[in-house]
């Protein structure tokens, strides 16, 4: 919405890392380091409180009339399902009407009910801070951390594939940051290419096409 001049206080994120690494590296050839900037999506869920309230919410609703125990037992075992979605898009939706709804600060996380093409080639998310008081705040106060280890948080260097064992990497529970370093770009543009990822794909309409030939024909010289 942001990009056709909507006002929205939804953040964008994906579930894919290779959505995320073709963002990163979507002004290519810029000489640059790039970074993404990855948050704990359990972690969110539970120190927010969504799952304890959707279940205690689902026990009073008709899912519990179905009768079906392999069905309720997926359900309260499993974070990522539709009627999980649905629930956080009725808070997100309670949250607006009201304001700030209860006034406490949190971030409700919302997956698309219904798709269009391009969200589903994106795998995207959207994070929701629950006050006005801005995105980083509320994730600092979910995370129970300062703003400043929101806005710097512990980074992992990101150098050619070839060149980083998978031993090096270590990850913070919370939100880390990893940065690829300039020497990076050609190992990342190989892979989004081997997982057929581009701008065809992302972009799954003319403009995509568009961004993938002059792509072709500026970068490739095809």
């Amino acid at each position: 919405m942001q990009h056709y001049g909507a006002k929205t206080r939804l953040l964008d994120f994906t579930t894919s890392i290779m959505v995320a690494l073709f963002f990163a590296y979507e002004e290519k050839m810029t000489g640059e380091e790039r970074a993404i900037y990855a948050i704990n999506y359990k972690m969110l869920i539970e120190r927010s409180g969504w799952k304890g309230k959707y279940l205690e919410d689902a026990k009073r609703s008709d899912l519990m009339k179905r009768g079906d125990e392999e069905a309720w037992w997926e359900i309260e075992s499993q974070i990522d399902n539709y009627y999980f979605h649905k629930f956080m898009l009725q808070l997100a939706e309670e949250n607006i009407n009201n304001g700030n709804g209860d006034k406490g600060m949190g971030i409700i996380p919302l997956h698309k009910a219904r798709f269009n093409g391009r969200q589903m080639a994106q795998s995207g998310i959207e994070l929701m801070p629950c006050t006005f008081d801005g995105f980083t705040r509320n994730l600092a106060a979910v995370f129970d951390v300062t703003e400043k280890e929101i806005d710097d948080p512990p980074d992992v260097r990101m150098g050619p594939v070839s060149k980083t064992p998978c031993e090096d990497i270590r990850f913070p529970s919370l939100i880390i940051k990893f940065v690829f370093d300039v020497d990076m770009e050609d190992d990342a543009w190989r892979m989004l290419d081997q997982a057929n990822v581009n701008a065809a794909t992302i972009y799954p309409d003319i403009d995509g096409i568009a961004k993938s030939v002059r792509y072709n024909d500026r970068i490739l010289g095809l």
